[in-house]
């Protein structure tokens, strides 16, 4: 299914807040307020992300993404 990143995440200061529980590219899972930054993000670049629709799928609540959708 296809998602647009602000669904998932938003804005902060310093980075992104996970409004859901997301699993980027099958890393850890980044619960529901956690804060990501270039340092904590799992090695993934998100701001090439941003305003984006991303390749989403659902399990037990988690939303994983596979990447940009085409």
């Amino acid at each position: 299914m296809t998602i647009i990143f602000n669904y998932l995440f938003t804005k902060s200061g310093d980075g992104f807040v996970c409004r859901v529980p997301v699993r980027m590219l099958n890393k850890d899972v980044l619960l529901k307020g956690m804060r990501l930054d270039s340092l904590n993000s799992e090695g993934v670049d998100i701001q090439q992300w941003v305003d984006k629709n991303l390749d989403v799928t659902i399990n037990d609540g988690v939303y994983s993404i596979a990447g940009l959708a085409d």
